[in-house]
């Protein structure tokens, strides 16, 4: 009766955040969600803050102290349980050296990942968010077919358009 709603069961889903240019001309970060739909980070997350997400939930307010607790626990989650790997993350060190590949890039593991989170959150937290801010929006994890259209296709779809008159 529902069939339909297969298509957005995105617990085995993955996207790309582009990450480029900030940490490389094509960088990119492989990620699952960040939602109910991930059971390991979400039971994970409830532990850690469960207090403070429950009196928010209840308050219907967030304030900057508990954006910044937040962003830490993810800071702390995002490697075990949403990060799952990436591309052209350009490295510090030589290429071949200890953590970098061939072509100067950091080779993708756990500790990589924790290095980066911690390092996003002190140095670019705007860049810690935009990972965040993807991996938390369900919608990021439909197929293309289904993806909800944007707002310039739905221009000239409603009563009020002039050029449908």
């Amino acid at each position: 009766m529902f069939k339909n709603l297969k298509q957005f069961d995105i617990r085995k889903a993955m996207t790309h955040v582009d990450m480029a240019p900030e940490l490389g001309p094509k960088a990119r970060i492989l990620v699952k969600p960040a939602t109910e739909a991930n059971p390991g980070y979400y039971n994970a997350m409830l532990a850690l803050s469960g207090k403070r997400v429950r009196a928010m939930v209840k308050s219907d307010k967030i304030t900057a102290e508990d954006a910044a607790l937040n962003r830490d626990d993810d800071v702390a989650l995002y490697p075990r349980y949403v990060i799952v790997g990436w591309e052209g993350i350009v490295a510090d060190g030589e290429p071949g050296s200890e953590g970098v590949d061939e072509n100067g890039h950091v080779i993708f593991n756990r500790r990589a990942a924790e290095q980066l989170c911690a390092a996003l959150n002190e140095q670019a937290p705007h860049l810690m968010d935009k990972l965040r801010n993807t991996a938390a929006t369900t919608e990021r994890f439909y197929a293309d077919e289904i993806s909800p259209p944007d707002a310039g296709e739905l221009a000239g779809n409603s009563e009020g358009d002039s050029s449908s008159s």
